[in-house]
């Protein structure tokens, strides 16, 4: 079987926080994950094609489906890396290059007599703003 780290430079994944997991606790999942060059498997409802879809090719998309109130508590989105040659020729110092991507994100909604779409695009603007991102841990060769 063809290893996709064999012949990608790299390549990004995508992942929601939880219901009821903390910050922190996302943060420690998403760092024991990297270590792993097979991707976790847990089970996250809601999603339309789930784990394994998100994992193959270049381009990534699910659909999540749930309540207002279930999307709010998961409040952090994280993109990270998944390895690719460079991690096997530490040598070439890989692991620091910048790569960019786009990400595209739509939410729909029964009428709620409000204009969400102001809602969202002020708090969004505000939380880009002010923190970009999760900590990852990149292991490095012999770890």
């Amino acid at each position: 079987m063809l290893d996709p780290a064999r012949y990608r430079s790299f390549g990004l994944r995508f992942d929601l926080k939880r219901p009821r997991e903390t910050d922190a606790e996302f943060q420690r999942r998403r760092n024991a994950e990297m270590g792993n060059r097979v991707p976790a498997t847990e089970d996250d409802p809601n999603w339309v094609f789930g784990p394994k879809a998100i994992a193959a090719g270049s381009i990534h998309c699910d659909t999540w489906s749930g309540t207002a109130v279930e999307l709010a508590s998961r409040d952090q989105l994280a993109i990270y890396p998944v390895m690719g040659w460079w991690r096997d020729r530490p040598g070439q110092e890989r692991y620091l290059d910048k790569a960019r991507y786009a990400l595209v994100v739509t939410l729909t909604a029964p009428e709620a007599g409000i204009d969400l779409q102001a809602e969202v695009e002020i708090a969004a603007r505000t939380r880009i703003a002010a923190k970009s991102g999760v900590a990852i841990n990149v292991p490095t060769r012999g770890e």
